[in-house]
């Protein structure tokens, strides 16, 4: 189980224009996470081929927060699979399940806005300032439950292992890091095992080790 709270003295209200860094490995990816949206791009400076992430997403105002599927706590449920993902549910607080469940489709598509964009060089040798990047492909599940994290608000990853609750954390914290880049970021473990399979995460290490200032207590 992971618990995530996002605090935003500016606002609580769910934030629509939001950079998700390497999220995506390419624009199919991108496309595949939002089975129920349709997305636009400005066609006169990019073909879809030219569509390479980095991504800056735009969810349309009207549609970003549907109702909790029932009465009582919000709800943003999580799972594994490729099609028919529930919209994402932010703000607040919500619930990530990354079990295995059903989920029903909308009849209509929001537009989702895409902006792609090119990182700057932090070193003038290429190959040395080429950042470590996401390598997992994110279930439309698991980039619910990722967005749900970039909103103000308490969100929750739960599911059994082998889910990808770590693989999502790790995004949370790299996608908050490069839309609030001087904001300071707190994690909290029970236990230092914990934190290290945070930190070894796969491209964790650029953030988890180097921007988050680690203080063990206990064995």
């Amino acid at each position: 189980m992971v618990i995530i709270e996002f605090i935003d003295r500016l606002t609580d209200t769910v934030i629509h224009s939001q950079d998700w860094n390497d999220t995506f490995l390419n624009f199919e990816h991108l496309r595949d996470s939002f089975p129920e949206s349709s997305l636009e791009w400005d066609q006169a400076k990019y073909s879809e081929k030219e569509l390479m992430p980095p991504y800056r997403l735009i969810f349309p105002r009207a549609s970003a927060l549907p109702p909790p599927p029932f009465k009582g706590t919000p709800v943003t449920q999580v799972a594994p699979v490729t099609k028919g993902a529930a919209p994402v549910k932010g703000g607040a607080s919500s619930i990530s399940d990354i079990s295995d469940t059903s989920s029903s489709k909308s009849s209509s598509k929001p537009a989702l806005r895409v902006e792609p964009y090119r990182q700057p060089l932090r070193s003038p040798y290429p190959a040395a300032s080429e950042p470590l990047k996401n390598a997992i492909r994110f279930t439309p599940r698991q980039v619910e439950g990722i967005r749900s994290g970039m909103q103000p608000g308490l969100t929750l990853i739960v599911g059994p292992p082998g889910t990808g609750k770590t693989d999502v954390a790790v995004q949370i914290i790299s996608n908050l890091y490069h839309n609030y880049p001087d904001q300071r970021t707190l994690l909290v473990t029970h236990s230092n095992q914990v934190f290290q399979r945070l930190s070894c995460a796969d491209h964790s290490q650029t953030f988890v080790n180097t921007l988050l200032s680690k203080s063990k207590v206990g064995p």
